[in-house]
């Protein structure tokens, strides 16, 4: 950063204070006092000098300060060492850019570079035949992550475009249920591409794993149902998504939302089996847990009917007669799940 000085000078000035006004009120609160006439002439204005203020240091264009050979070292000594992963084939590197010019202190960017193994090419100085590496794609993270970490399984072609792609995991600290994201990297055309980034996984469903969860030998996208916050009359970011729903890859690309999935189909058995007993044992929060959870997994069926699911999740509060608190509650969740709903990106079907 730039360091702009001001220019001009300190000028000594004399500032008049004016009094008196004071001192015509005093009298004519005496005179009224003892029912004598107010005088004819106020007194003379007296005219005060007063010295200027000090100037403060604080205000005066400090220098940067240009960090020393022992702070850079220290600062060095928490840099984050750049990962790595390859197949053999395949290298991808998340390197950390620092910039002692900037802030010894400070990540300034995170960046990836994908590069291939070409075999056949003749080295020009020693005329030898060898595998060379061959850059591929570049691409930026976001750096405002505090940890990122590759897949166990880094390397892989999840999506089926026939197009390897890598599996990173970034997350940080303090934000519940949203703490990590995950990042599917391609190479496109020079630049490496998050296949995950589109719309409706960033407002309606938040990656969390990759996983065949119905044993047909394909993985699927598992995700959480993130518009659940938002029906929530707090907006407590801690209540986070509760439904779990499937996104199946089709062969050379494309991605839709498996509403019949069985993980979906077992969700809902579960949560109305937790929603009985918890009427049963007159466990209120715990109805509403599982109400709330039931009208997700109903809203994103294979209908998509969400006045039906609405309408029941409504019944399902009135039969557990729950107390004013709870059902104001309820009652907001079911206002707020169609225009939550429309307002948000639906997952392709």
């Amino acid at each position: 950063m730039n360091a702009h000085a001001l220019s001009g000078s300190l000028r000594t000035v004399a500032v008049v204070v004016v009094v008196g006004a004071g001192v015509g009120v005093g009298a004519w609160m005496a005179a009224d006092a003892v029912d004598a006439p107010l005088p004819s002439t106020p007194p003379p204005d007296v005219a005060v000098h007063v010295a200027p203020a000090e100037p403060d240091a604080n205000d005066v264009p400090q220098a940067p300060h240009v960090p020393t050979a022992a702070e850079i070292a220290e600062a060095k000594q928490y840099w984050r060492e750049d990962l790595e992963v390859d197949d053999g084939t395949n290298v991808v590197v998340v390197h950390y850019a620092y910039d002692v010019a900037v802030d010894p202190n400070a990540l300034q960017a995170i960046t990836v570079a994908w590069t291939r193994a070409v075999t056949g090419v003749v080295d020009a100085v020693d005329g030898v035949d060898g595998p060379r590496a061959s850059v591929v794609a570049t691409g930026t993270l976001e750096n405002d992550r505090d940890f990122i970490e590759f897949a166990a399984h880094p390397f892989g072609d999840r999506n089926r475009n026939g197009v390897p792609d890598v599996l990173v995991r970034t997350s940080f600290v303090g934000t519940a249920w949203s703490s990590e994201r995950l990042r599917l990297l391609e190479p496109r055309d020079g630049v490496l591409v998050d296949v995950l980034d589109v719309p409706w996984l960033q407002e309606s469903r938040w990656p969390t794993r990759f996983e065949d969860v119905d044993d047909d030998g394909v993985v699927e996208l598992v995700t959480a149902d993130i518009t659940w916050e938002f029906m929530l009359a707090t907006g407590s970011h801690a209540d986070g998504p509760r439904g779990t729903f499937v996104v199946k890859f089709r062969r050379g690309g494309g991605m839709a939302e498996d509403a019949r999935s069985p993980l979906v189909a077992a969700q809902l058995i579960d949560e109305r089996k937790a929603y009985r007993g918890a009427v049963a044992a007159g466990e209120q929060t715990a109805v509403l847990n599982a109400a709330g959870t039931i009208l997700e997994l109903e809203m994103n069926g294979p209908g998509h009917d969400v006045d039906g699911a609405v309408a029941r999740y409504r019944r399902r509060i009135a039969d557990a007669h729950l107390d004013t608190e709870h059902e104001n509650d309820a009652s907001a969740v079911a206002s707020h799940a169609r225009a939550v709903d429309a307002e948000r990106a639906r997952p392709p079907r």
